[in-house]
């Protein structure tokens, strides 16, 4: 009966039950990786109990195929939570064998079942890099966007660097760089922000990506 008390008061004052249930919100990571190189970034996931307060300190397992990749070296990585309760990764390195699921997954004590974490294995050689838009419009003396994507077996792809080249229409119209290029993760994604000068004319943006090029054309007049 004083234990039905407590639980209502405490209830009635606003403050969570103990409980033992677990959760994992997946944060991110990479969904593709060029055979033989390493992620740019590694997975992230964030342990909490059933009342969403983060819990440090809890066992988890990273594994993925090692016929395909690994984290420095083997298959699997074990850790604990840190204080903010992220379970996190190293870095992972794709292995020589090309495929479209290089079966990775987190698991976490307490939490049933496991992640699933689909990796695509590539290769730069067979990617296709092209613009998104073509051609775009563009009013001089104002930044704009221009935008490429580059696929492999149909899917986006992780691949950096990439380079620029901005044309010149015969009148003089142009752009210039306005900033480094924005690289959207797991999107495949590549975006270019310049700044019209202030003449009319049509000209070309080339972007190269591991030797794969895509060209498109820029409408640029007054607002």
């Amino acid at each position: 009966m004083k234990r039905i008390a407590l639980a209502l008061l405490l209830l009635v004052a606003g403050l969570p039950l103990s409980s033992t249930a677990r959760g994992v919100f997946y944060q991110g990571g990479v969904d593709s990786v060029e055979v033989g190189t390493q992620a740019y970034t590694y997975f992230s996931a964030l342990v909490h109990d059933d009342n969403f307060v983060s819990e440090a300190g809890v066992h988890f397992v990273y594994q993925t195929d090692p016929a395909c990749a690994s984290f420095d070296g083997s298959a699997i990585y074990e850790g604990f939570t840190d204080v903010d309760g992220r379970a996190s990764s190293p870095r992972i390195t794709a292995g020589n064998v090309l495929t479209l699921d290089c079966a990775t997954s987190l698991t976490v004590d307490g939490v049933a079942g496991s992640i699933d974490l689909p990796l695509h294995i590539f290769s730069a050689a067979t990617a296709v890099y092209t613009p998104v838009t073509t051609p775009v419009d563009a009013f001089s003396g104002t930044e704009f966007f221009v935008d490429f994507i580059i696929r492999e077996s149909g899917l986006p792809v992780n691949l950096l660097p990439v380079t620029v080249q901005i044309g010149t229409a015969p009148n003089g119209a142009t752009a210039i760089l306005a900033q480094e290029p924005i690289y959207g993760l797991n999107s495949g994604l590549i975006s270019f922000r310049l700044m019209a000068n202030d003449k009319q004319g049509r000209y070309t943006i080339t972007s190269t990506d591991h030797g794969h090029t895509a060209t498109l054309t820029v409408n640029q007049r007054k607002k």
